[in-house]
C-alpha cells in the first residue's frame, strides 16, 4: 500500500493516494514497524494534494501525520499538522472536521501543559458538537474536557463533565468508549479521595476494554487500579495490578506503553519502600525512553529516579537527574513536568541545606503552575517554599505562604495535612 501511495501521488490518479493514506493510518498508528516508510509516503501525497489545492485531502493527510506522531507521543511534531488540519477545515467551513481538529489540538496542548489554551479549544469543540448534534464527538469532547479539568485540579468540574458523558452512552457505543468514560471517572475519583468508588469504576473500565480486546487501554486501566489500591493501603493489590499493566503493555508490544507501565510500577514500588525494584524498573524505562525519543516519559522517569535518589540520601545524583529533567522539559515545552521538576529540585536543595536555591526553585515551580492554572501544583510549590523560609528563620513569611497555599487547593492530598500541621506548629 505504501508503494501504491507513492506511485499514485506522483503519476496519478492522485485521489487514490489520498484515499490510501486515510486507509493506512489506523495500521501505522498501531504498528510501529512501517511508520517511517508511511510518513514518507504521506509527505509525497501531501505535496500532491497541495499542488492540486485540494483542502479536504490536505486536511486528511495532516490528520494522518498527527495521528502517527501522537501515538509515538511526539507532540512537537504533531502540533504543526493538527494546526494545519484545523486551518484547512476552517477554510472549507467543514464544522465536523473543525470539531475533531480542535479536540486534537486541545488534547495536545494540554499534554504540553498549555492548559488554558487547551481549554479554549476544547470548549469551542464541545460547543460545536452540541450545536450540530455530533453526539459521538460531544461524548469525546466531554471526556477530554474532564481529563483537562482534572489536570487543572478543577475536580468538581471534571466530575461534572464525565457524568455528562455517561448520559450520551448508547447501545451502539463501543466497549472501548464505555470503558474510557468509566476510567476517566475513576481517575477523577482518585483525585477526590473517593478510592472505593474509583476502584469500582476502574474495574468496570477494565472489563469493557477486555471485551473490546483493547490492550492499550487495558494497561491504562490497570495502572489506575494500582494507584487507587495504593491509596487504600492495599499494597498487594496495587503491586499486582501495576505488574499486570506492564504485562498487558508487553503483550501488545507497544514500547511507549511499556515505558509508561515501567514508570508507574517504579512509582508504586518506591511508595512501598521497595527501592531496589523501583530503581530497576525506572532504569529500564529510562533506557527505553532514550531509545524511543519519548520525551514526556523520559522526564517522568528522571523525576522518579531523582526522587528515589533523594530517599536514599544520594542528593548529588538526585540534583543531576532533576536538572536533566528541567532541561528536557524546556526542550519539549512540557510546562507541567517542568514545574514538577522545579518543585522536586527545591526539595533536594532544601535537604542539602541550600535554602536560597530551594526558594528559587520553589518560586520557579509556583510561577509555572500558576501559568498552567494548576492549584495543586501551586500548593506543592508553596509548601516547600515555606519550609525553606522557615529554615532561614522567616517564620511569619513561611506561615503566610502556607496559609495562601491552602487557598489554592484543599485536598485530599498528603501535602495538605503536612501544611496544616506546619501552620499549627508555628502559630
Amino acid at each position: 500500500m505504501i508503494a501504491t501511495i507513492r506511485h499514485t501521488a506522483q503519476y496519478g490518479p492522485v485521489e487514490v493516494s489520498w484515499y490510501l493514506c486515510e486507509s493506512l493510518r489506523p495500521y501505522v498508528v498501531t504498528h510501529a514497524e512501517y511508520r517511517i516508510e508511511a510518513l514518507g509516503a504521506f509527505e509525497i501525497a501531501l505535496r500532491a494534494a497541495t499542488s492540486a489545492e485540494n483542502r479536504r485531502a490536505m486536511a486528511s493527510i495532516h490528520s494522518a501525520f498527527s495521528s502517527v506522531y501522537l501515538r509515538a507521543r511526539d507532540i512537537q511534531r504533531a502540533l504543526p499538522h493538527i494546526r494545519a488540519e484545523l486551518g484547512q477545515y476552517l477554510e472549507l467551513g467543514f464544522t465536523e472536521g473543525e470539531t475533531r481538529a480542535r479536540m486534537a489540538l486541545g488534547d495536545a496542548l494540554g499534554t504540553q501543559g498549555y492548559l488554558q489554551d487547551a481549554a479554549d479549544h476544547m470548549s469551542e469543540a464541545l460547543r460545536l458538537a452540541e450545536q450540530n448534534n455530533y453526539t459521538g464527538l460531544q461524548l469525546l469532547a466531554l471526556l477530554n474536557f474532564s481529563v483537562l479539568e482534572e489536570w487543572r485540579d478543577q475536580l468538581d468540574v471534571a466530575k461534572k463533565y464525565v457524568l455528562s458523558a455517561f448520559d450520551l452512552i448508547s447501545a451502539t457505543s463501543s466497549s472501548s468508549t464505555k470503558g474510557a468514560v468509566h476510567m476517566t471517572l475513576g481517575m477523577v475519583l482518585v483525585r477526590k479521595g473517593e478510592f472505593a468508588a474509583a476502584i469500582e469504576q476502574h474495574l468496570t473500565a477494565l472489563e469493557c476494554f477486555r471485551q473490546g480486546g483493547d490492550l492499550h487501554f487495558e494497561s491504562q486501566a490497570l495502572r489506575g487500579l494500582a494507584q487507587a489500591y495504593l491509596k487504600t493501603g492495599d499494597t498487594k493489590a496495587s503491586i499486582t495490578n501495576a505488574t499486570k499493566a506492564l504485562a498487558a503493555a508487553e503483550e501488545l508490544g507497544d514500547e511507549y506503553d511499556i515505558a509508561d507501565s515501567l514508570i508507574s510500577l517504579a512509582g508504586t514500588c518506591h511508595e512501598l519502600d521497595l527501592i531496589a525494584q523501583a530503581r530497576s524498573h525506572v532504569d529500564a524505562a529510562l533506557a527505553m525512553c532514550e531509545k524511543l525519543g519519548y520525551k514526556k516519559a523520559h522526564i517522568e522517569a528522571l523525576l522518579q529516579l531523582a526522587s528515589i535518589d533523594k530517599t536514599e540520601g544520594l542528593l548529588d545524583r538526585a540534583e543531576g537527574h532533576a536538572s536533566h529533567a528541567i532541561e528536557l522539559a524546556l526542550q519539549g515545552e512540557l510546562l507541567r513536568l517542568r514545574g514538577d521538576a522545579e518543585i522536586l529540585f527545591a526539595w533536594i536543595t532544601h535537604e542539602r541545606g541550600d535554602h536560597d536555591q530551594a526558594l528559587r526553585h520553589a518560586s520557579n515551580g509556583f510561577t509555572i503552575h500558576q501559568k498552567v492554572n494548576s492549584p495543586y501544583g501551586q500548593t506543592r510549590a508553596l509548601h516547600i517554599k515555606g519550609l525553606a523560609l522557615l529554615a532561614q528563620g522567616h517564620r511569619e513569611q513561611a506561615k503566610h505562604e502556607w496559609v495562601m497555599s491552602l487557598e489554592f487547593f484543599h485536598g485530599p492530598a498528603p501535602e495538605i495535612d503536612a501544611i496544616r500541621k506546619a501552620i499549627a506548629e508555628i502559630s
